[in-house]
């Protein structure tokens, strides 16, 4: 009898303990695959209806990834999810601030809406369509994301206004993570289930390669809008441009090449790249001395948008003597023509369309192989920039007259002098360097200063009135082994006073050169001292 009721007992139990455990798992596999219905409707119409129709997952849903899991990756149309990422956001910020939109191109247009000598073959158009967008469309809050070798697949845009980098870089890694999840998925064969999934397997209906998933997995790049930059861009060319156009066809080269400042700088004048490339036209210092320019301790013509747009036409020129078409030397601009001419050679052919798509090498990645289409998008931005941006105002040319300076001579004064903002002055020679026209700045005898219109005789008198009123100043030559620290020292003077004196930026001095020594005697002396103390 004692044994039955222990037996009786054991089964009740396990009964309760199993209808315990089925009414605690059925409710959340009920509701985990309804939430995941809920997420696409049975027969979309088009994928616009089902991105219009995804209604945000419960508000109780807090699913976190495992603690050893590394960083969360969030599904891809998630209004919620992990928050862990966002510990040094504001308070409040959550990723469903941050879907990933629809891209919505401007209308493309047709290969005739380029001049006949830059019409590009068919197979660039997408390309072009991109930067057309990346230019004229999305503006610098809104990231891209895109496939980097096929420019027609872009997943969606991030709009990340008021977000700082820092947070911004976060957030487009966790969303190409998304992505990077999503196409591997695909390329197991799973079927697409979220709206992002049916977005993502439509964009890839006319890929026809067996492991397009997993490529393009690989393949995700983030790239900022340019809209405003470009703007502010076309605005400072009708400063500009007009002057750069004949420089241009003096030198022989189509006046639409031109618009390459666009692509390399968007009319910066102190643009400097990462890798010391400075200007509008983005020389590095040993191409820049190749063809012409001059870059010491006072001046480096770079900077200078017209003295540097000559260096650009003649670069140009050259390139296409060598080369045989604009295109690659265009293309070349950025690359280089030995790399342009050995793509030619290893591809059998001159047309830019197949070495763009076609030619391997390591150092001709993304930004050569677009540099290109991107020269074509703004063109075509530049040439039609009232349907793009309206009826905006583009500065005017600022006329000036050129004066070669006989002796050494202070911007800042001269400036004075003539009633002259120092400024305006430094605005019209922008290849000098700013320590030029503070007060103890000083331009060396024989360079050219840019006045304004018309004054270059008063300026040029006040040049010699300038020197008279100050009188006669002692200078000094630099002899092998000197130093600026040791000539200061020697001539009881500090360093920075030294060398604002003289416009130097850095500490570079040559055997040779003449300094003139601020605070020295009204008396005439040009020194040649031995280098001992």
């Amino acid at each position: 009898m004692e044994r039955n009721v222990i037996t009786m007992a054991l089964s009740i139990c396990l009964t309760l303990g199993f209808f315990s455990v089925v009414s605690a798992y059925l409710p959340a596999k009920t509701a985990g695959r309804t939430s995941k219905q809920l997420l696409v409707k049975a027969e979309p119409v088009t994928l616009t209806e089902v991105l219009d129709n995804v209604p945000p997952l419960p508000a109780e849903d807090t699913t976190t990834a495992p603690a050893d899991s590394g960083d969360a990756v969030l599904p891809f149309w998630m209004e919620s999810g992990p928050v862990e990422w966002v510990d040094a956001a504001p308070p409040g910020l959550k990723p469903s601030q941050f879907p990933l939109k629809i891209y919505k191109p401007l209308p493309a247009v047709s290969r005739a809406a380029f001049p006949s000598r830059f019409r590009p073959h068919a197979d660039l158009l997408p390309m072009i369509e991109f930067w057309r967008n990346v230019y004229a469309n999305y503006d610098l809050h809104h990231t891209l994301l895109h496939d980097a070798e096929n420019l027609n697949l872009v997943y969606g845009v991030l709009d990340l206004e008021g977000i700082n980098q820092n947070l911004r870089s976060k957030i487009e890694s966790i969303k190409k993570a998304e992505l990077k999840a999503m196409l591997l998925r695909l390329d197991q064969g799973e079927k697409p289930v979220t709206a992002g999934e049916h977005l993502i397997a439509h964009l890839f209906e006319n890929i026809h390669d067996r492991d397009k998933f997993k490529t393009a997995a690989n393949q995700i790049r983030g790239q900022w809008g340019q809209r405003s930059r470009f703007e502010e861009g076309l605005i400072r060319s009708g400063r500009y441009l007009p002057t750069i156009e004949k420089i241009f066809e003096a030198q022989g080269v189509p006046k639409e090449i031109s618009r390459l400042v666009f692509v390399e700088s968007m009319f910066v004048p102190r643009a400097r790249s990462r890798v010391g490339a400075a200007g509008p036209w983005q020389f590095m210092p040993a191409t820049a001395r190749r063809h012409g320019l001059v870059i010491n301790s006072t001046i480096d013509e770079r900077h200078d948008p017209l003295i540097a747009a000559q260096a650009a036409a003649r670069l140009l020129r050259k390139d296409h003597h060598k080369l045989e078409n604009w295109p690659l030397a265009i293309n070349a601009y950025n690359t280089g023509a030995g790399r342009m001419e050995r793509a030619a050679h290893r591809l059998h052919t001159r047309q830019i369309h197949v070495i763009i798509r076609h030619f391997e090498d390591r150092a001709y990645q993304f930004a050569s192989r677009n540099f290109y289409p991107e020269f074509l998008a703004a063109l075509e931005v530049v040439q039609n920039y009232p349907n793009y941006f309206g009826g905006i105002e583009l500065e005017k040319p600022v006329p000036f007259d050129e004066l070669k300076l006989k002796r050494p001579t202070s911007a800042y004064h001269l400036a004075l002098k003539s009633g002259t903002d120092p400024e305006v002055l430094k605005d019209l020679n922008q290849a000098y360097h700013p320590e030029a026209f503070r007060p103890g700045g000083v331009i060396p005898e024989g360079y050219v200063i840019r006045v304004p219109h018309r004054q270059k005789e008063i300026f040029a008198s006040l040049v010699d009135e300038i020197h008279t009123t100050e009188g006669p100043v002692k200078r000094y030559v630099v002899q092998r082994g000197d130093t600026l620290l040791r000539i200061a020292d020697r001539h009881r003077t500090t360093l920075s006073d030294l060398k604002s004196f003289n416009g130097l930026i850095g500490h570079q001095i040559q055997p040779g050169q003449v300094l003139k020594i601020p605070g020295a005697s009204r008396t005439v002396m040009l020194e040649e001292e031995g280098t001992g103390d």
